[in-house]
């Protein structure tokens, strides 16, 4: 009788030691991929970053030889872009 009560109570024991084990290892599994999904986040926000600045530069130096008469600047803006800017609000 005594041996059956001490192998219920080691199988008790290694179920719940391989229960914690299994959680813990599950939290670490979602840890990670969250880790990573903040990675891909800050990735994408640097590399629209880079677009958008990339943009503003040139349309800066677009708009820096405008403003000598109307029909040249009109015929100028079309350069002018902002599809990065538009990209990145979403």
């Amino acid at each position: 009788m005594t041996a059956i009560l001490t192998a219920l109570l080691g199988a008790s024991v290694a179920g719940y030691i391989t229960h914690v084990l299994a959680v813990r290892r599950e939290r670490q599994k979602e840890e990670s991929e969250e880790q990573r999904s903040r990675e891909l986040e800050r990735r994408e926000r640097v590399g629209l970053l880079k677009l958008v600045h990339s943009e503003v530069t040139n349309n800066l130096e677009h708009l820096k030889v405008m403003g000598n008469s109307r029909y040249d600047d009109s015929l100028k803006a079309a350069a002018l872009r902002s599809e990065a800017w538009e990209q990145s609000r979403n």
